[in-house]
């Protein structure tokens, strides 16, 4: 049997509850890696800190969902690659999206902001 074989079939037999999980359990180097993580979606955008100045980096962003295994909730971590990253609950993450589709959508209050790009 061929080593990806055998750990494709360690990892089936390691059934996680999370559906949207996809660490490969009992397959990762380092208790860490055991976390519950999903597959994260990504974008191009350019960030900077919030205190910072001046037009930023040209990054990939990654918007994913984790549970580490002391977690009593799961999470939507967003991820700019510049090494800042921001963690809100299910319930802030919906009031989150509900937020920006109101704002920035054709009422919204900050849509003339981003009018006269």
């Amino acid at each position: 049997m061929a080593a990806d074989d055998r750990f494709a079939r360690e990892v089936k037999t390691r059934r996680c509850p999370y559906e949207w999980c996809v660490t490969a359990h009992g397959a990762t180097a380092h208790p860490d890696d055991e976390d519950h993580r999903s597959a994260g979606r990504g974008i191009r955008a350019r960030v900077r800190d919030g205190s910072g100045r001046g037009t930023g980096i040209l990054s990939d962003v990654e918007v994913g969902a984790l549970r580490r295994s002391d977690d009593d909730r799961t999470w939507v971590v967003v991820e700019t690659g510049a090494g800042i990253a921001l963690a809100l609950d299910a319930d802030a993450a919906r009031s989150l999206g509900r937020q920006l589709t109101d704002d920035l959508g054709p009422t919204g209050v900050l849509r003339s902001v981003f009018d006269d790009r």
